[in-house]
């Protein structure tokens, strides 16, 4: 069976985080103008369990859970890079808590903690999602937003598809994050938005809001 290899580019949907980005309603309108899809909303909670720094990281090691559904993901190669192997083993409803222990007696027993709502949209053979960030410790507050665009592809068709995505992308108008912008925007969320979460100390109840069916 040939490796999943998620190829996908990022871009920022704030004014200040870059000057030609759009606000979130505007990449909303255009999307659907282009054509897309409204696929659904999420609510998401991603614990990234990896130790290396960003900047020279080769894995991620991560637990989500999505709209009460959790999972354990593996993801090949650096945090901004455009295309990456990914593993994933989902889990039954409400098994967060059992994830977040095994990880933790596997030697992961820190992780930053991510409160994210996506907005997700399917234009053609892309899929494309809004992704709000929210502060860990306020769920209601916004902290920024930026875009995502994905394709599927193979270790043999990779080339290939990061070059469709660049390509719509640029047809659409919209800015993408360079490696080192994106890098330096994750830094700013762990630093303004995210949540250092230790397994064994902070209370697990922390993250009970994640665990029921949730479809904001």
């Amino acid at each position: 069976m040939s490796a999943i290899i998620e190829v996908e580019l990022r871009g920022p949907l704030d004014a200040e985080l870059r000057g030609r980005s759009c606000t979130a309603a505007k990449f909303h309108d255009l999307l659907i103008d282009r054509g897309a899809q409204l696929k659904g909303r999420e609510k998401r909670l991603l614990l990234d369990l990896s130790t290396d720094p960003i900047e020279s990281r080769a894995l991620d090691v991560r637990v989500r859970s999505i709209n009460g559904r959790s999972e354990i993901v593996v993801k090949r190669g650096g945090i901004s890079q455009s295309a990456r192997e990914e593993a994933r083993v989902c889990l039954a409803d409400h098994q967060l808590h059992q994830a977040v222990r095994l990880c933790a007696m596997l030697g992961y027993s820190t992780a930053v903690a991510c409160d994210r709502r996506r907005i997700k949209y399917q234009l053609d053979d892309l899929e494309i999602v809004v992704e709000e960030v929210r502060y860990f410790s306020q769920p209601d507050k916004l902290h920024s937003s930026f875009f995502e665009a994905e394709l599927i592809a193979t270790e043999e068709t990779k080339v290939q598809a990061e070059a469709r995505v660049r390509e719509r992308l640029d047809q659409l108008g919209l800015p993408i994050f360079e490696r080192s912008e994106f890098n330096a925007y994750v830094h700013k969320l762990n630093q303004e938005a995210n949540f250092i979460y230790r397994v064994g100390q902070d209370p697990e109840s922390m993250l009970d809001g994640f665990q029921a069916e949730s479809r904001v």
